[in-house]
């Protein structure tokens, strides 16, 4: 599996009546705009201000997409208020490496109040760790922006990968 790394932004309040004081924190293990080369490895890190439920998406360079978090070594996408999730953390039995450069890959990450599963359906959330064509990064944002939650927030991340 290849990964995501580089510059980034945040949105905020995606869905009408979004609460201002849910914000998410995102970075990698270099911050918020790292250069990577051939052979890195990624570490994200992500932190909600307040307890939230948080979904992280990778865009690979050839447009496949996986979903990084929750995944099957941390399945509840609860996170407290203030904690920082690393994925992959020294629990979790995989690593992001990146295999193609030059590229400019992307992780999304959203958090909402509400668990998804019980607005998305489980084949709009993909399977975790697994690449995909099925799914795109602009179509999980619509996904997630249609489903109504009260409060929705997204950071994400471009990673730059260097010859």
């Amino acid at each position: 599996m290849a990964v995501v790394a580089a510059a980034g932004f945040a949105c905020d309040a995606m869905a009408q009546g979004a609460s201002s004081t849910l914000t998410l924190s995102l970075s990698t293990d270099r911050g918020r705009a790292p250069i990577y080369r051939r052979g890195d490895a990624l570490v994200i890190k992500v932190t909600p201000s307040r307890d939230a439920h948080v979904y992280c998406f990778y865009r690979l360079h050839d447009g496949q997409v996986t979903r990084l978090f929750p995944n099957r070594y941390r399945t509840m996408s609860l996170i407290a208020g203030g904690q920082t999730v690393t994925v992959p953390d020294p629990t979790m039995k995989f690593r992001i490496t990146f295999d193609a450069a030059p590229s400019l890959e992307q992780v999304d990450c959203y958090a909402t109040g509400a668990d998804p599963k019980t607005k998305i359906a489980a084949d709009k959330l993909g399977q975790d760790l697994t690449p995909t064509k099925s799914l795109s990064l602009s179509g999980i944002r619509a996904t997630f922006a249609g489903a109504g939650f009260a409060t929705l927030v997204v950071d994400n991340i471009v990673l730059a990968i260097a010859d």
